[in-house]
Formats: C-alpha cells, sequence, structure tokens
C-alpha cells in the first residue's frame, strides 16, 4: 500500500503528519533557530560542563527524528542520554531503549529505528536512550521520565529540557483546575531542569492568516479565518506557555521565526479530485498528489468523508477554495512559530543575562525570517 494512501472514512493522522513534514520547513527553520541559540550560549560559557553527560528530556518526542536534528552539530563532549515519551503507539511502540532485544518478527517502531542508528553512527554524540509510553494529561511528566530510584534520591537531572509540538493537545483543564499546560511546565521547572538547566519550547502561532489560524477555523475552533485576540490569548500554544509562566512566576523568553507549507506544483490541477472522496482511488500512485491531499487533511484533522459533508464554511470545499487563493497570491501558507525558552527557578542571574542577551541577538537575526529562504 501507498504510504499516503487515502482511507476516506477515518482521519489517519501519522499519514498527515508524515506530509506536513515532508511539504512544510518547519522543522529546519526552528533547527536552525536551536542551533543558533545553543552555539551561542556554549559562546558564552553556557551548557559547556565536560564532566558530565548532558541529560536531555524530548516532550512529545514522536519519532525521535525532531530531536536528532536538533542536537546534530552541538558539542556536547561527555556524550547524550535522550529520555523521550510519547503516547503515540504508532510512532515509538509500548516504549523501547537502547539496551532493548528486538526481536527479528516484531515491528520495530521508528523512535528505536532513529535512535539506534543515530547511537551507531554517533550522528549526535548519544550514549543512551529511554523511551516511554504515557500521557501528560494522566501523569505527571517527572513520574514518566525518572526512574523510582531517581524520584527517591534526587531530581533536577536535565540540562536540556525539549517540548516540540506537545502543547496544543494540553490546553484542557485538569482536575485541579489549574491548565494542562500550567501543570506541565510547573513540573520542568520544578522537577526536571538542574539549576543551569535550560528548556525550549517550540510551538506554530494561531496568528494572522497561518497554518494554525486555517487548522482551527475549520476545526470550528475560532470564528473566522483570522483568530481575534481573545482567540489568540486562549488558544494560540505561545500565548498560553506565556500565561502559564506569569502564573507560576516565571520568565519565558520569545524568538518568533515563520516558515511555510508549499504544495506541489501541480496542487491545482488535481483540486477537482481532492473536492470529492468518491474519486480518490484516481490518485492511487501518484505520491505528490496524496501528499497534498494528506497535507489537506492535517489542517482539518478530519476525515476526508466528515470534510465533504460538511457544506459549512468550515468543509472541504471552502477549505480548497482558501488554499487555492492563498497559493495564488503567496505561493505557499506561512507557519507562524516561537521557539520560547525557560530557565529553572535557580538560574544564576548571571545565566540569566547571559540568555537575555542571546535571545535578543537571535530575535533580530531570525524574526521576520522569509519563510521561503531555507526548505528541506
Amino acid at each position: 500500500m501507498h504510504p499516503f494512501a487515502i482511507k476516506t472514512d477515518v482521519y489517519e493522522y501519522d499519514k498527515a503528519f508524515r506530509a506536513y513534514k515532508n511539504l512544510s520547513n518547519e522543522k529546519r527553520n526552528g533547527s536552525i533557530v536551536n542551533h543558533t541559540f545553543l552555539n551561542k550560549l556554549q559562546n558564552q560559557g553556557l551548557l559547556n560542563d565536560d564532566k558530565r553527560v548532558t541529560l536531555v528530556a524530548d516532550i512529545a518526542c514522536g519519532e525521535g527524528d525532531t530531536i536528532i536534528r536538533y542536537l546534530k552539530g552541538i558539542k556536547f563532549k561527555s556524550g547524550l542520554d535522550i529520555r523521550g515519551l510519547d503516547n503515540n503507539f504508532n510512532f515509538i511502540g509500548s516504549g523501547v531503549s537502547l539496551n532493548q532485544n528486538i526481536l527479528h518478527d516484531e515491528k520495530v517502531p521508528p523512535i528505536y529505528h532513529n535512535l539506534s542508528n543515530a547511537y551507531r553512527d554517533q550522528t549526535i554524540p548519544l550514549k543512551n536512550f529511554q523511551i516511554t509510553f504515557g500521557d501528560l494529561l494522566k501523569s505527571d511528566v517527572a513520574q514518566l521520565l525518572y526512574t523510582k530510584e531517581e524520584i527517591t534520591q534526587s531530581m533536577n537531572r536535565f540540562r536540556l529540557v525539549y517540548l516540540i509540538h506537545g502543547i496544543y493537545y494540553l490546553s484542557l483543564p485538569d482536575k485541579n483546575s489549574r491548565s494542562g499546560v500550567t501543570n506541565l511546565l510547573d513540573s520542568i521547572v520544578t522537577d526536571l531542569l538542574t539549576d543551569d538547566g535550560i528548556a525550549l519550547l517550540f510551538h506554530s502561532a494561531v496568528k494572522e492568516n497561518g497554518n494554525m489560524a486555517l487548522s482551527y477555523f475549520i476545526r470550528n475552533h475560532i470564528k473566522n479565518f483570522i483568530a481575534n485576540d481573545e482567540e489568540y490569548r486562549m488558544l494560540s500554544a505561545d500565548s498560553l506557555i506565556r500565561y502559564s509562566c506569569h502564573r507560576l512566576g516565571i520568565n519565558c523568553y520569545d524568538i518568533p521565526y515563520t516558515s511555510a507549507i508549499r504544495f506541489s506544483n501541480n496542487f491545482k490541477m488535481y483540486v477537482d479530485i481532492f473536492r470529492n472522496p468518491s474519486r480518490y482511488h484516481e490518485l492511487h500512485d501518484n505520491t505528490e498528489a496524496l501528499q497534498d491531499l494528506q497535507m489537506i487533511l492535517f489542517l482539518g484533522h478530519r476525515s476526508p468523508n466528515d470534510l465533504f459533508m460538511d457544506r459549512s464554511p468550515r468543509g472541504l470545499q471552502n477549505l480548497l477554495d482558501i488554499l487555492v487563493e492563498k497559493l495564488d497570491e503567496e505561493g505557499s501558507l506561512k507557519i507562524y512559530s516561537c521557539m520560547q525558552i525557560i530557565l529553572s527557578k535557580k538560574a544564576s542571574s548571571e545565566m540569566r543575562q547571559k540568555v537575555e542577551k542571546v535571545v535578543e541577538e537571535c530575535r533580530n537575526q531570525f524574526y521576520p525570517m522569509n519563510p521561503e529562504n531555507i526548505w528541506l
């Protein structure tokens, strides 16, 4: 079966997400912002401890390819130990580790394949990895990332904590009436980060007429294609993180950057087929058309049949009309993203000053970044 084959009665997130990764340069641009920031920090004398392995948390780790890209080319002389977590079985299985024996007839989760290859080839100076299956809405992040022995002895072991496009699923209030975002950030700064640790969070913003605004409109989260100030404040990941940091009394530093989704050159040629799920069989071996279609479904987060049956402005026909208009005007769909930096509550004033200096340099360098500048 074609890797982007379409089922009209279900929404297949995994296929749609891979189409998004292939058609956007968001991961590439995010990694460049990340590399620049970390290299500048190391030039300031931070993250340069050669005597200890750098323990890295990768929250919402997905298939593991993103964290490898983000850490590749950064100097970690004593090596890296990555602990990741996700709740997508198709990405991580039930959880994997470096020393795990995978049976020949057992389906290998993508993350094990990616991280074990990185360990073998030393694409990054990886010494160990441990990936846990867990739901952040049901369990505390520290309980998922630490062993029982570590929790008993001492926590605050992670020098780097990454949360890359994982906040979107945490905005529901928990049983203590604190938002899932606030609860997670509290655990990161209280239980995960070392005194000199840094948390780096990457998310797309519900801003102007970018991809998230279109997606949230089609999914009935906002009233119009362009979010108003209240909708942005309540729904956009960068705003939720900023608000939660304010509640917790911690600083949050922002580095905005832009990227883009670029559909195939023949997108308009396929639009008539895209409008009718009963014709999708005509695309059975057309990779570029199927990938475009999966990208459309990623924006809608609904099955083809569900989008087709919706004759409102949030349905398939209007979504395609908007995309055709945007591509005619701009050639791509913009992604407004933000890297947000959070430090330990025990970070020294000297460290804070150095981080603030580097943040200002990066802001001047990357925003507004031309979304068409850098392509995979």
